[in-house]
């Protein structure tokens, strides 16, 4: 099987500045709510939807990769605001798959951050199918809280 994988991203302007604030180190709990929905298989709503807790040491000053990674693409739009950006594309012999998941990322304090994430998923050949979508496309929107627990 041939496959072809390939990541489009670079980190652009993602340190914070002076005034923005320095969310705390340690064990931060997920939260995320459905806003709509279209197309996308359960397995993959189920997932995203999914309470957890992670443990980040973040960068000071702080550094939108610390929470999402190097593969998105980040930008300081405003205090305590970063707009960014993640591509993904995969072809296979069942076909080709693409996604991009775009989000706004706000420090509301030093214990509460908050993203607004729009994720799209194009698929061709059987590749929709082998993910359990009924047609080519999947367009997502939910709001994720995070709120920190302790060191």
């Amino acid at each position: 099987m041939r496959r072809v994988l390939s990541f489009v991203a670079v980190l652009v302007a993602g340190s914070a500045q002076a005034g923005d604030v320095q969310p705390l180190d340690g064990l931060w709990h997920h939260s995320s709510t459905m806003i709509s929905e279209e197309g996308c298989p359960p397995a993959l709503i189920e997932h995203m939807m999914q309470d957890t807790e992670t443990r980040y040491e973040f960068s000071r000053p702080f550094h939108a990769s610390d929470r999402l990674g190097a593969h998105y693409v980040m930008e300081r739009v405003r205090e305590n605001t970063w707009e960014g950006y993640a591509i993904r594309k995969d072809v296979t012999d069942a076909g080709r798959i693409g996604a991009e998941s775009r989000l706004t990322l706000t420090i509301r304090s030093e214990t509460e951050m908050h993203e607004d994430v729009t994720f799209n998923l194009a698929t061709t050949g059987t590749r929709g199918q082998d993910l359990g979508m009924a047609g080519e496309t999947c367009e997502a929107r939910w709001d994720v809280n995070l709120t920190w627990r302790s060191r």
